[in-house]
């Protein structure tokens, strides 16, 4: 989600998300003041292990902005191998 806290518009705001500080991709959106915005991303990671994911909004810094801390949110996530078709998975809190 992507919101903008002002009162007043942003236009053309470019919202970007990385893996491991590669672009995946990129959308440019108009957002009202106040507003929130869900945008959606695919990623195909090219291995199993760590991996960090970063959206950043106005990533070539292009506007003026006076603080720009609040910009960008990473979170750490685990890729896996697929399991085999027909897996089954189950859990329990015993």
């Amino acid at each position: 989600m992507v919101r903008d806290r002002a009162v007043v518009a942003a236009p053309h705001v470019v919202v970007a998300l990385f893996g491991d500080n590669a672009k995946i991709g990129s959308e440019t959106v108009d957002l009202a003041g106040g507003e929130t915005r869900t945008l959606h991303f695919s990623w195909q990671p090219k291995a199993e292990g760590a991996a960090q994911l970063t959206l950043r909004v106005d990533p070539d810094q292009a506007p003026a902005e006076m603080d720009r801390r609040d910009n960008q949110m990473s979170v750490d996530v685990v890729v896996a191998k697929k399991p085999a078709d027909g897996a089954v998975f189950a859990a329990t809190n015993k």
